[in-house]
């Protein structure tokens, strides 16, 4: 019986790690005033993703779930955040790509970034 293994980069092994924990770093409270903002301000209270009004939100990850500056996530309703599935799964999450593009637009706006990615 001949043995044989998987190669993985330190990233990658990194990356599983946390899957596997299920690590999930907190959005700040400055960069969650921020999305509740923009949710507000240029969504009038619906959902990014779906366009409903909700209830209940929750704080996305788009890329990964361990990545909280805010050109990485965006406010959507609990529905939408069960439909778009786990942070990195772009299978799921690439036909609302250009909603999350636009809520990131959105973004810039509000903290006066026009034209430049957000360093928060």
């Amino acid at each position: 019986m001949t043995l044989s293994y998987a190669v993985f980069t330190e990233q990658e092994i990194f990356r599983l790690k946390k899957l596997v924990n299920n690590d999930r770093n907190d959005i700040s409270t400055q960069n969650k005033k921020i999305l509740n903002k923009v949710v507000e301000e240029f969504y009038q209270g619906t959902c990014p993703c779906c366009g409903k009004k909700s209830n209940s939100w929750h704080y996305d990850h788009w890329e990964d779930r361990s990545i909280t500056k805010l050109n990485s996530v965006w406010k959507v309703c609990r529905e939408c955040n069960t439909k778009l599935g786990a942070a990195g799964d772009m299978t799921k999450r690439t036909p609302y790509k250009e909603r999350f593009d636009l809520f990131q637009k959105q973004i810039n706006w509000s903290i006066g970034l026009q034209g430049q990615l957000p360093i928060i």
